[in-house]
């Protein structure tokens, strides 16, 4: 029963120890297993906690500071007033024989050792907008911070795109180079049966035998990149294996949305031009916040003593009042603080101009990649029914005796050729089309494209 249990709980163990996957893998259960599992993305979110964090940090300067403080001292004597000089000139005055009748005047102010638990209040009434700029400054931080984190987010998604697409055009190679050895296989087969009943010289068998061989390690050097894209792809999934079919095919879509769908969308959603836009607003709350530190700053204290023993007999109890701060000569620091911002928002505004000009540049060239790549596909296919017949029409004729083992392996190659090229173009168009979501900010979309 023991082992029974021991048993049971390795595999418990080994099942939740290793993240495995066994089943055929889609796209979009791809992007969900790196959204659980790649620790880059898991890292971005603590960013934006983070930084959420910070922005609440700034709401607190809206509130009353409450302070508990205390304090124990001991003075090396007593503080004391000695009016002993005053005394006898008065009793000189009064006529009095001695002034020793009007006691001892020697006042103890403060006791050497004292103590008191005291409870602070300062609460800003007005800070001339200094308090609101700072509030908004961390706000507005807080979601360049979120435009960074989406950038990097879009990115990893490009990447997934990238890996899961390279892992399977490695998969189609793969195939590809597999009929090839087949194709090879089979002309070789035709080529011995053919010397052998007299009809082909030997020198015809053996170039079979050595495209049928070159067939091989073209096969071998497939399957190796398939393992190499099957590792990359579990990098990026933030897994231990892999196994398994991918089901989401190289495809091309039916119908893109017009050009400048594309370029609006990238000019709004594009993070780096969120975020330069969001630069900009930081800039300009700088400049009020740097307008504000020309303007006094109020706020209501307070003190209480809690606990105490032995204060000095002029310390009250508790005092509340109003008080205020300018700051008159600095250096011309406040000065040259305003300047900087006036010059950072000017270079800001520049930035962005720029930036939208460029996005939309670099979004033609994106779509034109898509219309390249999708000519390029239009026209590999009827190369590949070409190539194909070629191939099938060369065969028959070494058969028959009218074509030689060289124009059968030249078929052979070309047709697997065209099918690589055509698989390439197939990746190409897909990988830009993730690189044109990522600029337009909706990587997120690209599954839909999918199954278009």
């Amino acid at each position: 029963m023991k082992s029974y249990l021991v048993i049971v709980i390795q595999l418990i163990w080994f099942l939740s120890g290793s993240v495995a996957f066994s089943q055929t893998l889609s796209y979009d259960d791809a992007r969900a297993m790196m959204m659980d599992n790649n620790k880059k993305l898991q890292s971005l979110a603590k960013q934006l906690e983070t930084a959420d964090y910070v922005k609440k940090q700034t709401f607190s300067m809206r509130m009353p500071l409450l302070n508990l403080s205390g304090q124990a001292v001991h003075l090396n004597d007593d503080l004391t007033l000695d009016l002993n000089g005053k005394r006898d000139q008065f009793a000189t005055l009064l006529g009095l024989s001695s002034s020793d009748v009007l006691g001892d005047w020697n006042f103890v102010l403060q006791q050497q050792n004292f103590w008191s638990v005291d409870l602070g209040l300062k609460y800003p009434v007005f800070t001339g907008g200094k308090i609101n700029a700072a509030i908004k400054v961390a706000d507005l931080k807080s979601q360049i911070k979120d435009q960074e984190v989406t950038k990097e987010q879009n990115s990893l998604l490009t990447e997934l795109t990238t890996r899961y697409f390279q892992f399977q055009l490695a998969n189609e190679a793969v195939e590809v180079r597999r009929q090839a050895l087949e194709g090879t296989k089979e002309h070789w087969d035709n080529a011995l049966k053919l010397e052998k009943n007299g009809m082909k010289a030997s020198v015809e068998s053996l170039q079979a035998e050595a495209a049928n061989s070159d067939a091989k390690r073209e096969l071998i050097a497939a399957e190796k990149d398939a393992l190499l894209a099957r590792t990359a792809l579990e990098g990026t999934l933030g897994v231990d294996s892999l196994s398994g079919e991918l089901s989401t095919s190289l495809f091309l879509v039916g119908q893109l949305q017009p050009l400048d769908y594309y370029e609006d969308h990238a000019a709004k959603y594009f993070p780096d031009i969120n975020k330069l836009f969001l630069m900009q607003e930081l800039a300009e709350q700088g400049v009020r916040a740097k307008k504000a530190a020309y303007i006094p700053d109020v706020a209501l204290v307070g003190n209480y003593h809690l606990l105490s023993d032995n204060l000095s007999v002029t310390e009250p109890d508790w005092y509340v009042g109003v008080g205020f701060s300018l700051p008159l000569f600095d250096g011309f620091k406040r000065k040259n603080e305003l300047k900087q911002y006036q010059a950072t928002q000017e270079s800001v505004e520049l930035m962005k101009d720029q930036a939208l000009q460029d996005i939309r540049i670099l979004v033609r060239k994106q779509y034109q990649e898509l219309d390249k790549q999708r000519e390029l596909t239009s026209s590999l296919e009827k190369d590949l029914a070409f190539a194909d017949e070629l191939r099938r029409v060369r065969e028959k004729a070494f058969v028959e005796g009218l074509g030689t083992s060289v124009d059968v392996v030249d078929a052979t190659l070309y047709l697997s050729s065209i099918k690589l090229k055509r698989l390439k173009a197939l990746y190409d168009y897909d990988i830009a089309l993730a690189a044109l979501l990522e600029t337009c900010g909706e990587s997120l979309q690209f599954d839909s494209y999918i199954t278009q």
